[in-house]
């Protein structure tokens, strides 16, 4: 179950990185990934989404969202 879940996660990084490529297309850059909400307390995730978008990874002290 736990490679189930791990695909999943990936698969909508992936996602994810998909959309960035069409924004570097655009010439927007990223200099690093901001990531906000619970799920940014998974270390698993947050080096998932750095080894896939090839960038560093930021995350807010308080992780409950921007509305918090």
């Amino acid at each position: 179950m736990e490679n189930i879940c791990r695909a999943a996660i990936e698969g909508a990084t992936m996602v994810l990185r998909y959309g960035a490529e069409g924004m570097e297309r655009n010439g927007l850059e990223p200099g690093e990934i901001h990531l906000v909400g619970g799920e940014t307390e998974s270390l698993v995730w947050r080096q998932m989404v750095a080894d896939i978008f090839n960038q560093p990874v930021v995350s807010p002290v308080n992780n409950r969202g921007w509305c918090s």
